[in-house]
């Protein structure tokens, strides 16, 4: 026997709640992009998408940092044993 007290959607109804959830979607993948940004304020240009908070650096400190990036991918996948793994947290 059919469930009389279910709702009944229109067409235009079940459109809207699609449209909405391929926006939904798009804001949740525009979230694990990474996104650049200078300050105004200092000039620095901070990196947006890596975690709660932006990662800001002067220019000569993400040059630094660039011209180190081979040693540090060594160094990372030396220490992997060692980090915690950012999944691993969320498991928890």
């Amino acid at each position: 026997m059919p469930n009389t007290n279910a709702p009944t959607h229109t067409q235009a109804e079940y459109d809207a709640l699609v449209a909405r959830l391929a926006i939904a979607e798009a804001a949740a993948a525009a979230k694990t992009q990474l996104h650049f940004k200078i300050a105004e304020k200092t000039g620095a240009c901070s990196v947006i998408g890596l975690g709660k908070w932006p990662t800001t650096l002067y220019f000569e400190q993400w040059m630094r940092l660039l011209d180190a990036a081979d040693r540090l991918r060594e160094f990372l996948i030396a220490n992997k044993g060692n980090m915690t793994m950012k999944s691993d947290k969320k498991a928890n």
